[in-house]
């Protein structure tokens, strides 16, 4: 998993099959006690998704930092879009109460304690930054 995983998920709530998500969501909060250890080790609160979690939560440390960590920050954010994807094609309140709202609430604490203003003074712009990730621009 990674965060091109969002690319799959289009075709998935296209075709009014989102219940196939339902292994991606699940996987997400499984790996929540890791994902809460890798914000702490930033001095974050909330998640903090890596790079990549491969087959059985499996990832690299690398240089001693959380698992899976190359230096992208952003991950949680695409996670977090995915939830929110699901959520515009089937709205349901157990959806958004047991599965969204906690995700994507612990992906905000990580960010609001990550995010930077940008610089130069773009009014009301942040980025999730350090960041590694070429793809996220706020």
């Amino acid at each position: 998993m990674d965060y091109n995983t969002e690319m799959l998920h289009a075709s998935m709530y296209g075709t009014g099959r989102d219940f196939l998500s339902n292994a991606y969501f699940r996987m997400l909060e499984d790996y929540t006690p890791s994902s809460h250890r890798n914000a702490a080790y930033y001095n974050c609160s909330g998640s903090s998704l890596p790079a990549n979690i491969g087959p059985w939560g499996e990832n690299g440390i690398i240089q001693g930092r959380p698992a899976g960590d190359i230096s992208i920050h952003s991950n949680a954010v695409f996670a977090a879009q995915i939830h929110l994807r699901r959520w515009d094609n089937n709205p349901t309140p157990e959806f958004a109460r047991s599965v969204a709202l906690p995700f994507v609430t612990d992906a905000l604490k990580f960010y609001r304690d990550w995010m930077v203003p940008y610089p130069n003074g773009r009014g009301g712009t942040w980025l999730v930054d350090p960041n590694d990730c070429h793809d996220v621009r706020w």
